[in-house]
């Protein structure tokens, strides 16, 4: 009978453990759907915004700059590259400015594994 309340005390603490290890490595995905074809009052899309604002280079210098270190570029040319960037993403409609915002971090995360591959 002890024996029994051992194993069934064993199996509940076994099943805890399970379920406490699989729920600690759960992964929550979240999915955001964007028009990309959005429109303002003039007929851009969001994707001609971007191009017209250059892919937001500005801020990808900025970024590469950031990412970085302190001391390895300017303070000029840095505070230039993030007004710049500041610029290009007022001249974007709200609605548009996160899609940017994610089209150019992809464009980066693309350069960077470029990079990777070539080291």
């Amino acid at each position: 009978m002890a024996r029994l309340s051992t194993l069934a005390a064993l199996a509940a603490l076994a099943a805890i453990f399970f379920i406490a290890h699989a729920s600690a490595h759960r992964t929550t995905i979240t999915t955001v759907d964007i028009d990309e074809d959005i429109e303002n009052p003039q007929g851009e899309s969001c994707r001609e915004q971007l191009q017209q604002q250059q892919y937001l280079r500005h801020c990808q210098n900025y970024m590469r700059q950031q990412s970085q270190g302190p001391g390895r570029f300017d303070e000029d040319n840095q505070m230039q590259h993030f007004q710049q960037c500041c610029r290009q993403l007022r001249q974007m409609d709200r609605e548009c400015r996160c899609e940017g915002l994610r089209q150019m971090m992809r464009q980066m995360q693309g350069m960077m594994r470029g990079e990777e591959m070539q080291r």
